[in-house]
């Protein structure tokens, strides 16, 4: 019987959408995480320790090179500042070509009442423009990962989207492993907003 290859996946930045408990859930799946954060490497220790402290089997990795990093992965996690987007995307544009970058990047927006911004596909779809070698997944963003933090052992639904069917069914299957509930709502768009009551929250 043939073992599940182990995928890795780095994780550049240490932002909001990671620390709420996403990089947690990744490590309990078969996978080797790569943390990066050139702005600031001690983040990525301190995140790097915190996900060890919480689960010792973890393969976790503290990379201080972004290219590097982006070089070693399967899958590449962006969570850092929206406003970053462009200088990092000239980084890992080389590295990052056929391979699956998932945007975590969202701009700062205000709140409305009765509707939740789960996913801004729309900053996905600008990264696609400037990584169109890359496969861009909009999923796991910094909205929903404030309910993936407070409900670390419960399932929740995250709304993805991107152009390569593939890239999101491989995405799609990644979530699942890590206890949440993948939904697909098709090709990046300028702006996606969905109702709160559409979350799952069981």
């Amino acid at each position: 019987m043939n073992e599940e290859k182990k995928l890795t996946i780095a994780i550049a930045g240490t932002g909001e959408g990671i620390k709420s408990g996403i990089a947690d859930r990744l490590a309990t799946t078969n996978v080797k995480l790569l943390l990066c954060d050139e702005t600031d490497i001690k983040k990525a220790e301190h995140l790097g320790d915190e996900i060890v402290q919480k689960n010792a089997s973890a393969d976790v990795e503290v990379m201080d090179c972004l290219k590097k990093t982006t070089r070693a992965a399967d899958i590449i996690i962006l969570a850092m500042p929206h406003k970053r987007q462009r200088a990092v995307a000239e980084i890992i544009r080389e590295a990052a070509r056929n391979k699956i970058v998932i945007s975590l990047s969202m701009p700062k927006l205000p709140s409305f009442q009765g509707v939740l911004q789960n996913m801004n596909s729309g900053v996905a779809l600008q990264m696609q423009e400037l990584l169109p070698e890359s496969r861009i997944v909009a999923a796991l963003n910094s909205s929903a990962s404030d309910v993936i933090g407070k409900q670390i052992n419960r399932p929740v639904e995250i709304f993805l989207a991107g152009n390569d069917g593939e890239a999101v069914e491989s995405v799609s299957d990644l979530i699942k492993k890590a206890g949440l509930i993948p939904v697909k709502t098709g090709r990046l768009s300028p702006l996606s907003i969905f109702n709160e009551d559409k979350f799952h929250k069981a």
